[in-house]
């Protein structure tokens, strides 16, 4: 249908969207992949949703979702990026908003994870577990608010399915 006023799909994307970087990302390029992504996101779901036919659809959904296996892994390989992000959680205060916004993104992180191959997620789960993921979500679920606790479980479930026996060893050193 046709709409009474045109769009400013460009100036909401450029006045009205506001980029949280909740952990500094160090490589421009991978700035440049995030923010392609999202617009890659907002043509697909927004502007085009009605007009795209499968195959433009399935090729804007490789699209980002290649996109996204790309910066986990950048972000991944990145050697200082964890434990800056397990840092902050760990010193930022529970009812800080700043806190609210580092769980998203952990809980993100976590969920787009699973597009990685295998091997490449094994060693992914490992490093957040030894950076202190479980003790984090212990955190969350003692003191976060009833999303937080709800993104927590997202971010428990991911683990169970692809680090089950890392949850397993810490739920035994917790009796």
């Amino acid at each position: 249908p046709e709409l009474s006023a045109p769009q400013k799909h460009r100036a909401f994307l450029t006045d009205c969207v506001a980029f949280k970087e909740v952990v500094p990302i160090r490589d421009p390029a991978v700035l440049a992949k995030i923010h392609q992504t999202y617009r890659i996101q907002y043509i697909k779901d927004v502007i085009l949703p009605r007009s795209l036919d499968d195959a433009t659809y399935a090729t804007l959904s490789s699209l980002a979702l290649f996109n996204n296996v790309e910066v986990v892994t950048a972000l991944f390989q990145d050697p200082e990026f964890l434990a800056k992000l397990f840092a902050e959680l760990a010193a930022v205060n529970p009812t800080d908003s700043a806190w609210a916004d580092l769980v998203a993104f952990l809980q993100e992180f976590c969920n787009l994870a699973r597009h990685l191959p295998a091997n490449q997620r094994g060693a992914l789960f490992s490093k957040l577990v030894q950076q202190g993921l479980f003790e984090q979500v212990t955190r969350i679920m003692a003191v976060g608010t009833e999303q937080l606790k709800l993104r927590a479980t997202d971010i428990l479930l991911s683990v169970m399915q692809h680090d089950t026996p890392a949850l397993r060893a810490f739920l035994r050193t917790q009796l």
